[in-house]
C-alpha cells in the first residue's frame, strides 16, 4: 500500500512519499533502507535489526521506505531514499491497538519527519488503531512534537 504526501499539502521542503515493502519485495530494498535504522537498534537493547528484517518478512511487521522525488533536495549518492521505519500493529486483549515503531530514522528527520508522522497516522487510523507509539532516544521529541513524552515513550492517541 502506497501512501504520498503532496508537497502543496506540506510545509516541509521535501515532498515525501512512502509505502510499506512487502515481504516479497524487502530483500531488494532491505540495504538501502537499513542503514537508517541503524542508530535505532543501536539504542535499542530488546530488538537488533536482524530481528526487524525477520519480522517483515514474515508479515509481522512493515517496513516503510521514505522517499522524496524533488531532485534539487536530495543528496544523489544516497538516491531518492530519506529514510526508513519498522512499525508493528498490535491488538491487546481488550481490543486496544496501536502501531508502535520498533525503528525510524533517516537524513535531514526534523525537515521531513512530522510529514511522515501524518502518514503514519492517517494509515494507522484507517486500520482502526486507537494511538501511534514510538520508544526511543529522548531527542526524539523534536520530531514527536505533539506526542507527550512518557519515560521516552511518544504516544499519540488518534481520533475516533
Amino acid at each position: 500500500m502506497a501512501l504520498t504526501l503532496a508537497q502543496e499539502n506540506s510545509a516541509s521542503a521535501y515532498s515525501v512519499e512512502c509505502a510499506i515493502v512487502v515481504p516479497d519485495e524487502i530483500g531488494g530494498l532491505w540495504d538501502l533502507c537499513s542503514h537508517f535504522l541503524d542508530p535505532a537498534f543501536d539504542f535499542t537493547p530488546q530488538i537488533g535489526k536482524e530481528d526487524a528484517l525477520y519480522f517483515c518478512m514474515n508479515g509481522e511487521a512493515q517496513l516503510w521506505a521514505i522517499w522524496s522525488n524533488d531532485i534539487d533536495n536530495i543528496d544523489l549518492t544516497k538516491g531518492r531514499f530519506l529514510g526508513s521505519a519498522v512499525t508493528e500493529m498490535k491488538v491487546h486483549r481488550n481490543g486496544y491497538k496501536l502501531i508502535t515503531f520498533l525503528g525510524f530514522g533517516g537524513d535531514k528527520v526534523m525537515e521531513w519527519g512530522q510529514d511522515f508522522l501524518d502518514i503514519i497516522e492517517i494509515f494507522a487510523a484507517g486500520e482502526g488503531c486507537h494511538a501511534v507509539e514510538m520508544y526511543g532516544r529522548k531527542g526524539w521529541g523534536r520530531v514527536f512534537r505533539d506526542y507527550p513524552q512518557t519515560s521516552w515513550t511518544y504516544t499519540k492517541e488518534l481520533p475516533r
